[in-house]
């Protein structure tokens, strides 16, 4: 069996691979590129004496502020977690080694 052969089988005994991760990866920085883009611009809601009109600004101006938090925290996520598959890969890919060199010395 080849080393990349048996780091495919290691990996697939755990129930997830390098692609599902990097699935993952692509769907947090899509959702994350979609929410930080969402606009929460209320129309002219100039009303002399209205309090409805700022209020609805100012949930406008939260919403827009917590969309920008979330983008960026799976965005970091995203960074993270292709970090840690990458490590994982090469990990892997050292132990498979090691245990092969094992097994030629026996």
């Amino acid at each position: 069996m080849s080393l990349d052969a048996a780091i495919r089988e290691a990996v697939m005994g755990f129930g997830i691979t390098t692609e599902n991760i990097a699935e993952i990866v692509a769907k947090w920085r899509q959702c994350g590129t979609e929410i930080g883009g969402l606009s929460y611009q209320a129309a002219d809601l100039s009303l002399a004496g209205s309090r409805s009109a700022p209020a609805l600004r100012d949930a406008g101006n939260a919403a827009h502020g917590c969309a920008r938090s979330v983008s960026t925290n799976l965005s970091g996520l995203a960074d993270a977690l292709q970090a840690f598959n990458a490590r994982t890969v090469e990990s892997d890919r050292a132990a498979a080694a090691a245990l092969a060199a094992l097994r030629l010395q026996s």
